[in-house]
């Protein structure tokens, strides 16, 4: 069970499965990255990664780190440790908006595309999106 260590000394748990290019899986909030096990077979032809983000699943359990920024500069020294470039980010749910932080303080740097599930692009109500809370 492969585990990578942040710069602030937090173990993640991530797997990897099959080559090819570079798609990693970001789970929910309170979800472990067994909510993909049915994009397993996508493992064919691409480079899965499939990542518990901290104090979720099988990666450390901690009070410390759980902002969105956090959890962006986590995904990005993962990133760095595995060595990927022109990655397909999969994020569901709050992993959503933790991309998002990532693409802001990063930009583009290793991540080529995006794809979001599950999450609106404002919470709240306003004048100007009214699907909000």
């Amino acid at each position: 069970m492969p585990t990578f260590s942040t710069s602030d000394g937090v173990r993640l748990h991530y797997e990897e499965h099959g080559e090819g290019p570079p798609v990693v899986f970001l789970a929910g909030w309170a979800m472990d990255g067994s909510w993909w096990r049915h994009q397993l077979r996508l493992s064919s032809d691409f480079r899965m990664v499939i990542v518990d983000p901290r104090a979720q699943g099988q990666s450390e359990k901690v009070t410390r780190g759980l902002r969105l920024a956090r959890g962006a500069k986590d995904l990005h020294e993962l990133l760095q440790m595995l060595d990927v470039d022109d990655v397909c980010l999969v994020a569901w749910s709050r992993s959503a908006s933790m991309a998002l932080a990532y693409w802001e303080l990063f930009g583009p740097d290793r991540i080529s595309r995006l794809v979001f599930i599950g999450i609106t692009p404002c919470m709240s109500t306003r004048s100007d999106w009214s699907w909000g809370w």
